[in-house]
């Protein structure tokens, strides 16, 4: 096929799901073990092919956390990333998080991500997961779930009970690993090993946005394949320029599973 058959075929395809609407826009394909990484302006796209797909409309909390989020959060610039690089965007979480609706928000979006894998424990690393922990656990107290929250240090502290793990972790426990921003995995996988060594079994990994630089492949060399995010950096404009071209090419070549529920 000529590139520009290629391209007319995949804008066609793109106006067809925008007429059929949810059933088609919900279409998802994710190759196993594909590569995720996808740099929003900041370098190559790596294989387009392997780039996951949107898979369904938003419920309203997510569209609404969304706005706040690209309000309160999201900044361009040049910045450099816990993960040691540089970007030129970042998204400072604890600018939603910590405020009221936010907070609210994202304790219904991770409920709803998290009440049916069966856990009894979610947090992370300090000090992103520390106001998403509340927020969930709050969330599940309201619908008479208990669920138990906990945070990891960064660095142990020198006094008091000097313990890496805060909160009420039992050997055994199912636990959910939660983030606000994940890049490369870093943080996040300072979490999951902490609570490892308590003897818990980790069941999911959830960021509130994934930037797309290669988290997903960390995890799974880690043993962790529930790995899930509500947003991704596609959802904030960044590569918007070369999505819409990777959707199309995507679902042209590819037999796609089935259906997916909403995000």
């Amino acid at each position: 096929m000529s590139l520009l058959a290629a391209i007319c075929a995949g804008a066609a395809f793109a106006a067809l799901c925008d007429c059929a609407g949810p059933s088609l826009r919900g279409l998802h394909y994710h190759r196993p073990g594909a590569d995720r990484r996808f740099y929003g302006g900041i370098g190559p796209l790596h294989d387009p092919l392997n780039y996951q797909l949107p898979s369904g409309p938003m419920s309203e909390n997510e569209q609404r956390l969304l706005e706040l989020l690209k309000g309160r959060s999201f900044e361009h610039g040049l910045f450099r990333l816990a993960s040691g690089g540089t970007s030129n965007y970042y998204i400072d979480g604890k600018m939603t998080t910590v405020c009221s609706e936010g907070a609210y928000l994202i304790g219904e979006v991770l409920y709803e991500r998290t009440k049916d894998e069966h856990i009894e424990a979610i947090g992370g690393l300090e000090v992103g997961a520390v106001p998403l922990t509340t927020a969930a656990v709050i969330s599940y107290h309201r619908r008479g779930r208990p669920m138990e929250g906990f945070w990891v240090r960064d660095e142990v502290k020198s006094h008091g009970t000097q313990k890496r793990v805060e909160g009420r972790l039992r050997k055994g426990t199912r636990v959910a690993i939660v983030d606000d921003v994940i890049t490369k995995g870093g943080s996040a996988l300072k979490a999951i090993r902490a609570v490892r060594e308590f003897e818990c079994e980790v069941v999911l990994v959830l960021a509130l946005v994934d930037r797309l630089e290669g988290a997903e492949d960390l995890f799974r060399q880690e043993g962790i394949e529930n790995y899930r995010s509500v947003f991704t950096i596609g959802d904030f404009g960044v590569g918007t320029d070369v999505r819409g071209t990777i959707e199309a090419t995507t679902r042209q070549e590819h037999v796609y599973p089935g259906f997916r529920d909403p995000h």
